[in-house]
């Protein structure tokens, strides 16, 4: 998908703002002046109100200031409206900069006083504020309140600026609960409401590059990240033409997390340093402290860990002082992480067990649930199993709770030191010494690991239904419902990318859906084997020139190679047919452009076998130990950010293995993959026919 918009360097933003800022500067001091001259109090009111409105998007701390002294002067006129007004203002510039309690009280406390005044217009607009400020403070059942009832007062006064306000706010509070249906409902709204306002309002445009944005978060959270970038960058323009420097820093934040899920993380760095310029000039600290976290992460991805660790100090003091929870959990889960790796036990419980005291008062179950496993593997060094237990049977129940749980065995392994020491300290270590009793025990532990894999496989089934399925179905939703609305303004290829888009998304569900049902068909012993005489060389050609669309769509070649041989197997045409997709597809998923797939078939002693070779990242010692396993996920990502179950290699062992054969791989990290499959020769007359 082309990208509509191309980035701007750190020179060319530069050149761009300081275009920009000299006739906002040249604003600013002539009002400052006409401040100084001016005595009569209303029109000194209307001079800060206007400073406000220059300022509020590009120094919250200035603006702050100004609407300080504007309440002053509207409390010496006695103008109990004009002070609500500028209290209000207070509130939505301490939300800028973070005091999200602070801006909360200023809020009430204007509708409060609109209330009293029964100035029902005011109200809405204070609600909308309020309703922002409690997202932020995670209070999601309050805010979607009071973005309801200030929707109720915008669209009963037709004000459908504000209104679209509201709708773009509701939008992004269904985002954080994951709601993303309703989300992109939301935001789509919103667009047709300021659609009808363009001509009228010029404003919707800077209004719409904060929507662009919101849409790129949500095609993040769904793994469609190209579309994500394209929205992120679209709206980075937006924000960068209007000198909306707040939005921008934390659009080129997103732009930078998003190349880090694609594990690009030297582009990531160059945005999130660019994000984090932006929000030191604006004084934003939540923004500061969050891109810090995220520069240090990936510092820490790195093994850099003294630079790692400098900037998630820096990040958690931050948000220790203007009390965002969220980044300050996060800083000292990373902080912890980095003390276990270097061995300060000591250091990193300390820094783990704050993280875990804040996530759990905010209710962010992902940092708990990495705390805990992190606390679990400390505990567990120590050699202080009862503690291990603790935090690794929380840290199975949190996962569980965002479907991720990955641990099961373990805990059975921990459940069982722990079983073993309680008897000791209770001086019953002497019934377990009993033969009968200790191989009962033994029984029992082997069947609680098997009911804990089928629990885990359930967990994952019931994850790909609710998270794999459910993603791409959103996407063609959507696709349909922008292409319905839009119809009479789309041209041609318009429509066709749309369609293409929606045919990709369905060949995805499809392929997720076989991929279930052949497992299912497989482990119930359904699949029944047409076993035929083939030519393994004709059938691997067939099915890797198959692939050389796919592969030169990524800038990667398919390189087939036969040795002159008979090739001739004895195997099920499908499942063969199957097993080589599979393997090729697979390494053309995680190869990079540039690079070759290589399908070679030979022959070996009394073997006949197909080597599909890649130059991928290559496989790790953990994931070779498990990458047949079912649902695995191993380390490599795909490159261009294509889709896996887990369920193809799973797939391809037990056909292989069903049709006599076997499958090996020969790997190490960086120097890409082989996997090879291997069948017995088929030994028969020279006149059968395959």
């Amino acid at each position: 998908m082309a990208q509509n918009s191309k980035l701007l360097d750190q020179r060319e933003v530069k050149s761009q703002q300081s275009s920009q800022d000299s006739p906002q500067n040249e604003s600013i001091a002539h009002l400052r002046s006409l401040l100084e001259s001016t005595k009569a109090l209303h029109k000194k009111l209307d001079i800060l109100f206007e400073l406000y409105a220059i300022l509020s998007r590009s120094d919250p701390k200035q603006a702050l200031s100004v609407a300080t002294e504007a309440k002053a002067i509207a409390h010496q006129m006695g103008d109990t409206r004009l002070v609500a007004q500028c209290i209000h203002r207070i509130g939505t510039c301490n939300r800028y900069l973070a005091n999200y309690n602070l801006a909360l009280t200023n809020c009430q406390e204007a509708h409060r006083i609109f209330v009293k005044l029964k100035d029902e217009v005011a109200q809405g607009k204070v609600l909308i504020e309020i309703g922002i400020v409690y997202r932020h403070l995670y209070m999601h059942r309050e805010a979607i309140d009071a973005l309801t009832r200030s929707l109720e007062i915008q669209t009963s006064n037709n004000d459908q600026l504000s209104k679209s306000k509201v709708l773009n706010s509701l939008g992004i509070v269904y985002s954080d609960l994951g709601d993303y249906l309703k989300a992109i409902d939301y935001y789509y709204k919103t667009l047709k409401i300021r659609e009808s306002l363009a001509e009228t309002n010029a404003d919707i445009e800077r209004l719409n590059g904060n929507l662009l944005n919101n849409l790129g978060i949500i095609y993040g959270y769904l793994e469609e990240y190209r579309k994500a970038l394209q929205y992120f960058e679209q709206g980075l323009a937006i924000q960068q033409r209007f000198n909306d420097r707040r939005t921008e820093a934390m659009t080129l934040g997103n732009i930078g997390e998003i190349h880090l899920l694609t594990n690009d993380r030297e582009t990531a760095l160059s945005y999130l340093n660019r994000s984090l310029n932006v929000s030191r000039e604006l004084g934003d600290k939540a923004g500061e402290a969050t891109t810090l976290v995220s520069i240090g992460s990936i510092y820490k991805q790195q093994d850099r860990l003294d630079v790692a660790g400098e900037h998630l100090q820096k990040a958690m003091d931050i948000a220790r002082e203007v009390d965002y929870k969220t980044c300050y959990a996060r800083a000292n889960l990373h902080l912890g992480q980095i003390n276990s790796r270097r061995k300060n036990y000591r250091r990193a419980v300390k820094y783990l067990e704050e993280a875990l005291s804040t996530a759990k008062s905010i209710q962010d179950k992902s940092v708990e649930y990495e705390t805990h496993e992190s606390l679990s593997e400390i505990y567990g060094l120590l050699d202080l199993p009862w503690k291990a237990l603790e935090h690794a049977r929380v840290y199975a129940e949190a996962k569980h709770e965002v479907q991720k749980q990955q641990n099961q065995r373990e805990i059975a392994e921990m459940q069982a030191r722990f079983n073993v020491e309680k008897a000791e300290n209770e001086k019953e270590i002497f019934r377990l010494r009993n033969v009968e009793l200790t191989n009962a025990l033994r029984k029992v532990e082997s069947l609680n690991d098997h009911l804990l894999q089928l629990n885990d496989e359930k967990n994952t089934l019931l994850g790909i239904l609710a998270h794999d399925l459910r993603n791409p179905l959103t996407g063609i939703t959507t696709s349909v419902s922008m292409s319905k609305s839009y119809f009479d303004r789309l041209d041609q290829d318009e429509i066709l990318d749309n369609i293409e888009y929606i045919g990709k998304l369905a060949n995805r569900m499809n392929t997720i859906i076989s991929n279930l049902l052949d497992v299912n068909k497989i482990e119930a012993g359904h699949w029944e084997l047409d076993l035929q005489v083939i030519d393994l060389v004709h059938v691997a050609s067939v099915v890797a020139t198959e692939h050389i669309a796919l592969a030169h769509a990524k800038d990667i070649s398919v390189i087939i190679k036969t040795d002159d041989i008979s090739g001739k197997i004895l195997a099920d045409d499908t499942a063969l047919r199957n097993v080589l997709d599979n393997l090729i597809s697979n390494a053309i998923k995680f190869s990079a452009p540039g690079t070759e797939v290589v399908v070679q078939v030979y022959e070996r002693l009394d073997k006949v076998g197909c080597s599909v070779i890649d130059q991928g990242p290559g496989f790790t010692a953990e994931d070779k130990s498990r990458m047949f396993n079912k649902f695995a996920r191993l380390s490599a990502k795909p490159t261009a950010g294509e889709h896996s179950t887990g369920l193809g290699l799973s797939i391809v062992k037990k056909l292989v293995e069903l049709m006599k054969g076997n499958v090996t791989c020969s790997s190490e990290v960086g120097k890409g993959a082989n996997l090879m499959i291997e069948f017995p020769r088929y030994l028969a007359g020279a006149n059968d026919k395959g």
